[in-house]
């Protein structure tokens, strides 16, 4: 059978003319295509379009029953966007100001090479079955950075007379971490308080142990904690000068130092490995501090260990090695493990 071509050069739809005798270089009806405007041999071709199918879902956070409606919905602005044709991947800079609480920037990796399918996904949680826990399909989250977050405190007590206090609190408690800074109506940013340790107990609860005795921390009052900003995105400041090489981002604008990240170590650092099921979430790698990765482990000695007041300025010397009896290495006198645990004991 004879294959038959035509070339649309005329670019356009013509309904007027009966279609027996329509030009040969237009068409009758068409959905979705789009003529090929070229230097090359496919000039006048028809080609498909892309729709406007929502692809992405990430960004918006998972869906929030006490709010009614995901977290982060309609507040996040781009402040940047770079395609990397190598790869064929789509790095977006999002800024997220003040959305219940949670101040953060973040670059997102969306993959165009994945089939199209919904934005997102569920799967039954292994704890809770009748719970559903959201995953996005082409998306992942390269590095986030939560630099401003409120709480809602619970309690607060002293570990002992004039030592450490231990604020429990509700809200976004899995967006703290070690060393940020604390302040709120009774703690002044002068003071210098941060947070030594952070302990989640539940999925609505975590224990903040904070450096300085005699803190005035009141139940049902908002604690406020900031740490340094590491991507400082602005809607002011939008980044033009951007590219992708070797599998790294460079990028400047023109306000602070020039930038780069290893797109690969960075999503390493990004992704949330719980032990506990029931504190998993949906889409949760979006929204979590992304953790420093040094050849390819998340090194725990990193987190500075201060004394506490309670050994009356005398804090143990911190012994590292393999805390996990269950491997060769195992040191029963280590406090902070150093990843040297290699050889699992057998039996």
């Amino acid at each position: 059978m004879p294959e038959l071509k035509n070339s649309f050069t005329a670019g356009k739809m013509n309904k007027d003319v009966d279609e027996r005798i329509i030009p040969s270089n237009e068409y009758r009806e068409a959905l979705n295509i789009g003529i090929a405007t070229s230097e090359d041999s496919d000039v006048g071709a028809a080609q498909n379009i892309l729709g406007n199918v929502r692809l992405s879902c990430a960004i918006n956070g998972a869906y929030d029953n006490s709010l009614g409606y995901r977290k982060y919905f309609n507040t996040s602005s781009h402040i940047a966007v770079i395609a990397d044709p190598m790869t064929d991947k789509i790095y977006r800079f999002v800024h997220t100001p003040d959305s219940s609480g949670v101040w953060m920037d973040r670059i997102i990796e969306f993959d165009t090479q994945k089939p199209l399918a919904m934005p997102c996904s569920s799967f039954v949680d292994n704890v809770d079955a009748t719970a559903q826990i959201e995953v996005a399909n082409k998306e992942e989250a390269v590095l986030i950075d939560i630099w401003k977050v409120e709480t809602l405190i619970t309690s607060s007590e002293e570990l002992c007379p004039g030592g450490d206090i231990v604020v429990t609190v509700s809200t976004n408690i899995f967006q703290l971490r070690h060393g940020m800074l604390v302040y709120n109506n009774n703690i002044l940013e002068s003071d210098g308080v941060y947070v030594t340790n952070v302990e989640i107990i539940g999925a609505n609860s975590a224990k903040l142990t904070l450096n300085a005795p005699a803190v005035n921390a009141v139940s049902g009052e908002t604690l406020t904690l900031e740490a340094d900003r590491v991507l400082n995105f602005s809607p002011d400041r939008y980044i033009t000068g951007i590219n992708v090489l070797d599998g790294m981002i460079f990028w400047t604008d023109n306000y602070s130092e020039p930038k780069k990240i290893n797109i690969e170590r960075s999503k390493m650092g990004s992704v949330v490995v719980r032990t506990q099921g029931s504190l998993e979430y949906g889409l949760q790698n979006f929204d979590q501090h992304t953790l420093l990765i040094v050849n390819e482990i998340n090194p725990s000695s990193c987190i500075k260990i201060g004394p506490s007041i309670c050994d009356n300025g005398k804090a143990a010397a911190a012994v590292y090695g393999c805390t996990d009896p269950s491997f060769q290495e195992y040191n029963p006198l280590a406090t902070i493990n150093d990843e040297s645990c290699r050889n699992k004991l057998e039996g």
